[in-house]
């Protein structure tokens, strides 16, 4: 494993350096925002003296402060050095190009088109009796040529001189004679052949070309699936080319993120080791030991028994903590209102984007929010909070102006830069692969002190540090009543309370209802005091995969991955399956506020009964079987609850008519005006008939006087008191067809709550409709009118 060995008689040095990316990684631990890697280094050969062991190729991301080595044996570490260097590795070395396929793979069916197709047997028979038939058939009117031009001779030969003699006429006349008839002989013979032969040759042509229809028609079928393998053949062959390119791209983009992370500088480790030829009992690893006499050998007298003494084996473990490296959690969450039930995906995506590759190593995930470099933040101390008295307008009212003390500004302010300030430095690491600058930084400790205590003890986790609270303005009432009632409900207040307790109506330019400007608004507590509450859960065993492993060690809960895994440095993270936490019972309820917005916002109201504390992520929402998109899932942890937005359920439909205003005037001495108003909602479930009835939590309001001489009187539903919890019975059907006295279509409960705030429980059968009437009264003296104080 180690890359050079050596011995410096000079100093009586044994010096071995050791390549990050060769050494074995145990363990690594993903946190949120940094992780903690644990490297082990097996059978070091050291020697009795002074050693040396150099590691190099370490990503810039790691923290120095936070390196430990332990040591079992013999070996004592004395010192530690840790600088930047230049990253000597070879990137082509490292990352060899693979090689893509050779483009110019030949099939060996290719060609086949030019292959010359087998004939029958009696086609080619045929031709071959064609063909001898066409040669005698040539040599048949060769023959009558060549009698026609012998007759020829013969006439040319009768032409010559006159011939005086006897004889001589006598002998070429018998000679011509002869000639002549063997001459018409041959040419009478042979046009009667070539008469035959016509006529065989004619024959056999028409015979060649039955055969040779008949053959095409039986290569008719071969050549078209012939045509239909090539058109099959050359699409694989174009899906073939495709995938090579795909692969090519695939890979030219592997080897572009490889270049991203390949560093140019790498921080480099030296650790110094001392080996004594006597070693106390009390070295044991882990042990102390005061006022042990040591004969202290030299170094020279070491240096001269190396030759004498073999070397000493040492393991060697080396821990250090790296940012751009963390893990988040990631959820599915499946709705079901068929049977009130739900189930959790709980998935890890890890991340690791430093220039080291983890190998083969065990993967635990752990909730602690611990900022490892801001140990040095203090618990502050409260300053006294003095106030006085002024006359006078100052510019802000007196409760705004003694809301905040000028300490809690100074320290929001503080916090919120270090959040800033926190963002960029993580920023500059990310980017620091690449850096050309050099520094070098040393870290020399005391032995009893740093090096000889265990890698993670002394580099505990610790709780996160208070959170600032973020203190929320109280919600703008229509009627500014001082009292702690409905209009005046904290943000805090809106938390306890969930979607079914008191809601406060924002105003009309807010959120009204949805979960997240509850979210914004609520005062956010530090995450130690919600883990500190957390109830004993019940045992679900089949809330955690088996292959998962969760334990909770004080504030902070971890999970052990199953198997060894790789992480090696890219963008994306790989997603990695924690959980499965089922739900029951889970409460589905609508929340309408008609006087905002006449829609009925579905609500789901979930525990988490398993003991898996959840963490704040993003979740893929889906309901009854259909995607409903990405939400972001509360901190829950185990026997909480929390709540889920899912929206507008278009199957309730709510109307909101417009008011009803009768006026009237009395009195004959001190006339008094006088008006009634009526307002109505109108709810209608157009579920299929036979559906489960659904629950509605519907709000409105009668404003509230701020003068004596303004009055207002509830007039229905009749028999209300404040925060009278039993309610009054009210509502009515309301559907062509249906009477109005049916009582079919379920209940509703009406109550009464401060600041004149009204609420119906509703209960709402499917295919029904009901009304639900608010009627209120407003007095004033004659002359003067009402009007709303801002």
């Amino acid at each position: 494993m180690a890359i050079s060995t050596t011995f410096s008689e000079e100093d009586s040095i044994h010096k071995v350096e050791y390549l990050a990316s060769d050494i074995n990684t145990s363990s690594v631990t993903l946190f949120p925002s940094r992780a903690q890697v644990r490297r082990e280094i097996k059978a070091v050969q050291l020697k009795h003296g002074t050693n040396q062991i150099t590691i190099v190729g370490l990503s810039q991301t790691l923290d120095p402060d936070s390196i430990r080595v332990e040591s079992n044996g013999s070996a004592t570490v004395t010192n530690l050095e840790v600088e930047e260097v230049p990253n000597r590795q070879l990137f082509d070395e490292v990352y060899p190009e693979i090689e893509s396929e050779s483009e110019s793979e030949s099939d060996n069916d290719e060609g086949s088109d030019d292959e010359v197709r087998p004939e029958s047997y009696h086609l080619t028979a045929a031709q071959q009796e064609l063909y001898q038939l066409k040669d005698k058939l040539d040599m048949a009117r060769d023959g009558v040529c060549n009698a026609e031009r012998r007759l020829e001779i013969l006439e040319d030969i009768s032409k010559l001189g006159n011939r005086k003699a006897t004889d001589f006429i006598q002998t070429t006349l018998d000679h011509y004679k002869e000639q002549r008839a063997k001459a018409c002989q041959d040419m009478v013979e042979n046009r009667k052949l070539v008469t035959d032969l016509t006529k065989d040759v004619a024959k056999a042509e028409k015979k060649v070309n039955k055969l040779q229809s008949e053959e095409d028609k039986k290569n008719e079928k071969k050549n078209k699936a012939k045509a239909k393998a090539k058109k099959e053949k050359e699409k694989k062959k174009a899906l073939k080319d495709r995938a090579k390119g795909e692969a090519r791209r695939e890979r030219a983009r592997l080897r572009r993120e490889q270049e991203r992370f390949w560093p140019l500088n790498v921080y480099s480790v030296c650790i110094t080791l001392e080996v004594v030829a006597f070693t106390p009992a009390s070295s044991r690893r882990g042990s102390t030991a005061s006022d042990i006499d040591i004969s202290v050998v030299s170094a020279a007298d070491v240096h001269d028994d190396v030759e004498k003494t073999a070397s000493v084996e040492s393991d060697l473990v080396f821990s250090y903590v790296t940012s751009s490296a963390y893990w988040v959690p990631n959820y599915d969450l499946q709705l079901s209102t068929t049977n009130a039930s739900a189930s959790l995906f709980f998935d890890a995506m890890l991340t690791n984007q430093t220039s080291e590759t983890w190998k083969n190593c065990k993967i635990t995930l752990s909730t602690s929010q611990a900022t490892f470099s801001a140990l040095d933040d203090k618990i502050p101390t409260l300053q006294p909070w003095r106030i006085g008295i002024t006359s006078g307008y100052v510019g802000r009212r007196d409760d705004d102006r003694i809301t905040w003390s000028r300490e809690e500004m100074v320290a929001t302010h503080r916090a919120k830069n270090q959040a800033k300030n926190q963002a960029v430095m993580l920023q500059a690491e990310n980017s620091t692969f690449n850096s050309t600058k050099m520094k070098t930084k040393k870290i020399t400790s005391n032995i009893a002190n740093s090096f000889q205590q265990p890698a993670f003890a002394s580099y505990a986790v610790p709780p996160p540090p208070p959170t600032a609270p973020v203190v929320t303005q109280r919600a703008s009432s229509l009627f500014k009543g001082q009292s702690t009632g409905f209009g005046n409900t904290s943000g805090a207040a809106v938390r306890g309370g969930g979607l079914f307790g008191s809601v406060t109506p924002a105003a009309p330019a807010g959120g009204l209802f949805s979960s997240r400007a509850d979210e914004r608004e609520a005062i956010v507590e530090p995450e130690s005091v919600q883990e500190a509450e957390v109830e004993e859960p019940s045992n679900d065993e089949d809330a955690i995969y088996d292959a998962s492993l969760m334990e909770e060690t004080g504030l902070t809960t971890t999970y052990d991955l199953p198997g060894l895994k790789t992480l090696a440095p890219k963008y994306n993270g790989s997603k990695q399956r924690v959980a499965r936490i089922p739900f029951s019972n889970v409460v589905f309820s609508h929340t309408v506020v008609a006087k905002y917005k006449a829609v009925a916002y579905l609500n789901a109201k979930l525990k988490n009964s398993s003991k898996v504390a959840l963490l704040k992520g993003n979740a893929s929402l889906t309901l009854d079987g259909t995607f409903m998109g990405k939400t972001s899932l509360p901190r829950c942890s185990s026997g909480e609850s929390f709540n889920l937005s899912l929206g507008i359920d278009p199957a309730i439909k709510v109307t909101y008519a417009k008011p009803e205003v009768h006026r009237t005037s009395s009195g004959l001495f001190s006339k008094e005006d006088s008006a009634v108003y009526i307002r109505t909602i109108t709810l209608h479930n157009t579920r299929a008939v036979g559906g489960r009835a659904v629950d509605l939590l519907v709000q409105d309001q009668v404003p509230v006087s701020e003068d004596e001489r303004l009055r207002v009187e509830l007039l229905y539903p009749r028999g209300l008191v404040v925060d009278n919890h039993n309610g009054v019975a009210t509502g009515a059907a309301d559907k062509e067809g249906q009477s109005k006295d049916d009582g079919n279509w379920g209940k509703a409960i009406a109550k009464l709550k401060k600041e004149g705030q009204l609420s119906w429980d509703v209960s709402l059968n499917a295919g029904k409709a009901a009304k639900l009437t608010l009627e209120y009264s407003v007095s004033l003296p004659g002359g003067h009118s009402a009007y709303e104080v801002m």
